[in-house]
């Protein structure tokens, strides 16, 4: 891609973000969203980041690796029972991380 297709991709990307974050905000008094929407869209960003995030521990190499010798989904999981646990978000990086190395080091 050349320097500019680059730029007019990003201003593209940037400005359908923007109009479809803000949709909401430029509709009429008379138009209200229907309940089941405005509770559907509060799981929206947790649900675009479990897609992006949960390849990165199942398959990091493109192919799903859920033996020992992938310490990722160890840690997600470590993760997990540590936010089921104390929803804490401190504890669920520390949890993760140390789970991480430690299955990284030892195996």
């Amino acid at each position: 891609m050349t320097e500019v297709q680059i730029w007019v991709a990003l201003i593209g990307l940037g400005v359908c973000t923007s109009l479809s974050r803000s949709a909401a905000l430029f509709l009429p008094e008379r138009l209200q969203l229907p309940s089941w929407l405005v509770i559907g869209l509060r799981y929206a960003p947790m649900a675009a980041l479990a897609a992006v995030i949960a390849p990165q521990f199942l398959a990091p190499a493109g192919e799903l690796a859920l033996g020992l010798d992938n310490p990722r989904w160890m840690a997600g999981l470590a993760g997990i029972f540590a936010w089921w646990l104390w929803r804490n978000l401190l504890a669920v990086l520390a949890a993760g991380t140390v789970v991480f190395f430690l299955a990284g080091w030892f195996l």
